[in-house]
């Protein structure tokens, strides 16, 4: 097979086992006192009751999300209501015994440690300060589990990689909660909005690059003044709006200028930039360097 014709490597992405949705009756016990040989996330959809975890008992009611992990014995309890679960069995990187689609399977009281994964936690989460994310009232995590159980039912090879691509992203945005959680705590003096509201400043600073609004508009969108805005930047994030649009701006050239063939003209336009002297100061600013050798430098240690 020509070089030309070769596929391309598909990005690495977790292996997901089983996706799916299940019920918890009223009254009963949802596969007592189970153990795992692969990582878990279990996100509960409807229904309050209780999950048991080596001996610990926590609540899980809607919206709540835990991350199981191998050799965990658990048990979901639910005495007064239904409850509707959504779980992925996955495996944070493949294995040689992956290729054939076999659903989880309940580990024996004495597992057959040979298939027993090594646990982690998910980037960001730390199961000892979060044995569970509390997620009410933040339905993107909820929507791309559902998201993977959909992709994961059409069974099928091309299906099963989408999936796993899927639940990337939803690790992402478990690292995202996370971080919007550790600022919510960190700043209690400055309110659980006010953190909500530099978030959503932020993520736009970061995003409108090519045209890069004002300060005071991305201030008036979260309902605040320019100076305010600054003020709450400093208190929550120590840092300054216009520093994080910088910072934001300078990554994207440096993506352009690493992977692309874009003269500098043409790069600093990409990134709001309308002069290509004034781009370059900044650029050596934050970087040390310009962006031609930047680009020769970067570029030298991408094809070695």
């Amino acid at each position: 097979m020509s070089l030309e014709s070769a596929p391309a490597p598909r990005p690495f992405v977790p292996f997901i086992r089983w996706a799916n949705t299940v019920r918890v009756p009223r009254g009963g016990r949802g596969a007592f006192k189970r153990r795992l040989y692969d990582h878990e996330l279990v996100y509960v959809l409807e229904g309050c009751g209780q999950i048991i975890l080596d001996g610990q008992a926590h609540d899980a009611n809607p919206d709540h999300l835990f991350l199981v992990q191998p050799g965990v014995f658990h048990s979901f309890l639910s005495p007064t209501e239904e409850q509707r679960l959504l779980g992925v069995h996955f495996d944070f990187e493949p294995h040689l015994d992956t290729s054939a689609f076999t659903e989880f399977e309940p580990a024996p009281d004495v597992p057959d440690r040979t298939r027993l994964r090594p646990r982690r936690e998910i980037e960001g989460w730390s199961l000892a300060a979060y044995p569970f994310l509390d997620l009410t009232g933040h339905p993107r995590v909820r929507r791309q589990l559902e998201e993977v159980v959909a992709e994961y039912s059409r069974h099928d090879q091309q299906s099963r990689f989408v999936a796993g691509a899927l639940l990337l992203a939803v690790f992402g945005q478990i690292e995202r909660e996370l971080r919007l959680i550790g600022e919510v705590a960190r700043h209690e003096r400055v309110g659980a909005d006010a953190v909500r509201r530099v978030q959503r400043a932020r993520e736009q600073l970061e995003h409108e690059l090519e045209s890069p609004p004002s300060i005071e508009t991305i201030a008036a969108r979260v309902g605040w003044s320019g100076d305010h805005l600054r003020r709450m930047f400093r208190a929550v994030l120590n840092t300054s709006p216009l520093e994080i649009q910088t910072s934001a701006r300078i990554r994207r050239a440096q993506e352009l200028l690493r992977y692309g063939e874009l003269p500098t003209r043409e790069v600093a336009s990409r990134c709001g930039f309308d002069d290509p002297s004034h781009f370059s100061r900044v650029f050596k600013r934050e970087t040390g360097l310009s962006p031609r050798e930047w680009q020769n430098i970067t570029r030298i240690q991408y094809r070695s």
